[in-house]
């Protein structure tokens, strides 16, 4: 990716009907606030509470504010009720100006702040989702301050606020009528609330173009772009010393990926522990040299054990086939630790959630090495539009990479260093684009993708962002329209 400047062209919205606003901690949202409401709209203000018993509305100076945890659908109803029936002209998010004053790395278990960032945003338009699909034109923006780039060109931000930028980009593809901005701003600008203020709002209402736009503290006005980059370095083959720690790793596209590590450093002595929740059965190591005949006959021995151990002398297809999948899953790990082993390297698997902590912390500590390299190919993908997709799904998909992330990160730091030589995260276009029904993939890669760039920028490590379209056969990014996305993006496959 490369910055590109981006003035945008004259397009402006005739609007009216009321924005809601969420609140940050700079006074940025009351400065919003004041600029829509000398242009006549009427501002509803939103105070997010992580955790919150009960929506209420409480008076906060010369303003009502709805304080409302955006993860409780409960809450987000009375919210919508107590709205009624009046125009909305659109909502602009501004909650997650509060993560720039927080660093990630304070926080221990679950993150809290990614709420505010990425689940609070998406609680919000899933309430609201039916009533902004109906407007010919409204607008819909999230504003973060991570370095005025989105995050590829400082090193001291947090980057859990890109959750909202890649909720943004991807209600962008399902509501094409709306005027969808995921703003970020450079911190300087922060301290002068009135001026950014009218930046911010001059920009979404008059300006058309591109949906993922940074300004910085010379009134420029930037994008991201593609372009093409060959590798022009050698290959660095690993050494003996060195120890990766691979989540997803037994099997799929980060398999796939960390063979050829192994295969481009052939004889170096190298350990790669792959971490997956698939349980290891010792009948299918057997398997390794099967062919597809075999297979079939073992899938066919293994019904008969079924229908013999069931107390009514029946098994279902269900039943059946999901008993295979796991058989097939470890046969799968297995082939991954022997062809590792066969390239001259070590390789070991460990049966754990990439989210648990504690776990990871422990298996850090119990290696006996500093880890040197860390693959985070662990993911799940649900594509629903924001309107189908509950609360529960998009915290899930999102946990996975970001608290996986942070529980990686621990156990490094347990391994006796604070940061790897080399780390990559296996994100997705979904992230980069954005991507109709993927707004909390699109929400967890494009945190990922900021935190690579800026763990590189600031020179702790060497770290990538991979961000995968389909692989064909492997793995679940051939799931979806990411075609679709890199066809309307101009990127050739």
């Amino acid at each position: 990716m490369e910055l590109g400047r981006c003035p945008g062209g004259d397009a402006r919205l005739s609007l009216s009907g009321r924005v809601l606003v969420t609140e940050d901690d700079w006074g940025i949202s009351v400065a919003v606030a004041e600029e829509l409401t000398s242009k006549g709209f009427d501002v509803v203000h939103i105070g997010l509470e992580p955790g919150a018993k009960s929506h209420r509305i409480q008076e906060e100076g010369d303003r009502l504010v709805h304080r409302v945890d955006p993860a409780s659908s409960e809450q987000m109803d009375a919210f919508v009720e107590e709205l009624g029936e009046g125009p909305i002209a659109g909502m602009i998010h501004l909650a997650p100006l509060r993560l720039a004053s927080m660093a990630w790395a304070e926080e221990s278990g679950p993150s809290q702040q990614v709420v505010l960032s990425g689940q609070a945003w998406f609680g919000l338009l899933k309430a609201l989702d039916q009533r902004l699909g109906a407007l010919d034109a409204g607008i819909v923006a999230s504003v973060s301050a991570m370095d005025g780039r989105h995050g590829n060109r400082g090193d001291r931000f947090n980057a859990l606020q890109a959750a909202a930028a890649g909720v943004t980009k991807s209600y962008a593809h399902e509501r094409p009528s709306l005027r969808c901005r995921a703003y970020d701003l450079h911190p300087d600008l922060l301290m002068d609330a009135s001026s950014t203020a009218a930046r911010l709002v001059d920009d979404l209402m008059n300006l058309g173009g591109e949906v993922e736009i940074g300004l910085d503290r010379a009134g420029e006005r930037w994008t991201l772009v593609c372009f093409a980059e060959d590798l022009v370095e050698d290959h660095k083959p690993l050494l003996e010393t060195d120890v990766w720690l691979v989540s997803g790793g037994g099997s799929g596209v980060t398999a796939a990926a960390i063979i050829g590590v192994a295969e481009a450093s052939k004889g170096a002595g190298a350990s790669f522990h792959l971490l997956g929740r698939t349980p290891l059965m010792d009948l299918t190591e057997g398997w390794l040299e099967h062919d597809d005949a075999t297979l079939e006959a073992e899938k066919m021995a293994l019904r008969e054990r079924m229908i013999e151990a069931s107390a009514s002398g029946k098994v279902t297809m269900v039943e059946w086939n999901r008993a295979w999948d796991r058989m097939m899953r470890s046969r799968d790990v297995q082939q991954t630790l022997a062809t590792i082993q066969a390239t001259g390297n070590l390789a070991q698997y460990h049966a754990v959630d990439v989210m648990n902590a504690k776990s990871l912390t422990k298996l850090g500590a119990n290696l006996g090495h500093a880890i040197t390299g860390v693959v985070h190919g662990a993911g799940l993908e649900e594509s629903k539009l924001v309107g189908d997709k509950t609360h529960e799904a998009f915290d899930r998909v999102v946990r996975v990479k970001v608290d996986g992330w942070a529980a990686l990160m621990g156990a490094v730091e347990a391994s006796g260093v604070r940061h790897p030589a080399f780390a990559a995260c296996f994100t997705s276009v979904a992230g980069r684009f954005g991507n109709g029904g993927q707004t909390d993939y699109a929400a967890a890669n494009s945190v990922l993708d900021a935190e690579m760039a800026r763990l590189t920028a600031s020179g702790a490590c060497r770290a990538v962002a991979i961000g995968w379209t389909g692989w064909r056969d492997v793995g679940m990014a051939t799931r979806g329209s990411i075609e679709a996305v890199f066809e309307a993006a101009g990127i050739e496959t």
